[in-house]
């Protein structure tokens, strides 16, 4: 039985994050089933555990708040989902260490760069040292930071290489229609999780400057955003198009061969 208030803001964002779930457990358990059937390469492999890694992070959410709501007191809540929020914090940098290995099997030939190495142990850190300090009591911001710039850089990465890679390619006189939008949707999908990034940072400030997130109608009364709603949803998108770039499913394929490349 609920015994703590639901906004309706609530009720749309629970609901939201649910579908991104599903979604994304179906997504994990397909991209699962292509490596072990179809193709069991390195960077699939990779794939893979980022599809997991997310889908932890995501389906936590919707999970964990319906259990706060039949705690007794608000604060009881605050403090569980803090502690939730901290460990899917963990599983996003978790994720982000699989990305940079997927990044180096696609554009690096499996060769470590100094970046790449310095990236991984940044993340490691947060996702260590994000779960022991929210568990601690204390505010994990500064490794919230140390995450953000790690992120930023990869997702940046992933979509400079991706991009210069389809400039390379349309620049050749037989242009593969299959390589330039395969590699064009790995580039959209860097894109796609900087904005998932950049709706976790603005949840981190709705929560810092609560008063004026209100006014502008961007948090209600029970301090419900959908910040992070769109930010799991966003992140769900970008491991889905990732998935289409790099393996490219045969009606994707069949699909695209049918149609053209834009001039430029």
């Amino acid at each position: 039985m609920l015994t703590l208030p639901i906004s309706a803001c609530h009720v749309f964002g629970w609901t939201v994050s649910v579908i991104a779930a599903i979604c994304s457990c179906i997504l994990a358990i397909f991209i699962t089933r292509k490596y072990i059937v179809v193709k069991r390469t390195t960077a699939m492999l990779w794939l893979t555990l980022i599809s997991f890694a997310l889908t932890i992070a995501v389906a936590s959410d919707p999970i964990v708040f319906v259990i706060t709501r039949s705690l007794s007191s608000q604060a009881e809540a605050d403090r569980i989902i803090q502690i939730q929020s901290s460990f899917a914090f963990a599983f996003t940098a978790v994720a982000n260490i699989f990305l940079v290995f997927l990044l180096r099997s696609i554009f690096y030939e499996n060769k470590f760069n100094i970046w790449m190495l310095v990236l991984v142990f940044m993340e490691l850190f947060v996702a260590i040292f994000t779960p022991a300090l929210t568990i601690a009591g204390s505010e994990p911001i500064a490794v919230l930071i140390v995450h953000m710039i790690a992120s930023f850089v990869i997702y940046y990465m992933q979509a400079l290489r991706s991009f210069k890679l389809r400039k390379s390619l349309m620049a050749r006189e037989l242009k593969d229609v299959t390589s330039v939008n395969g590699i064009t949707y790995i580039g959209l999908s860097g894109i796609l999780l900087i904005v998932t990034l950049v709706s976790f940072i603005l949840q981190e400030i709705a929560f810092a400057f609560e008063d004026v997130f209100r006014q502008a109608g961007l948090i209600d009364a029970l301090g419900c955003s959908l910040f992070v709603v769109l930010g799991f949803v966003m992140a769900v998108v970008s491991v889905s198009v990732l998935y289409v770039g790099y393996y490219v499913p045969a009606w994707v394929r069949k699909r695209w061969e049918s149609g053209s490349l834009p001039s430029s």
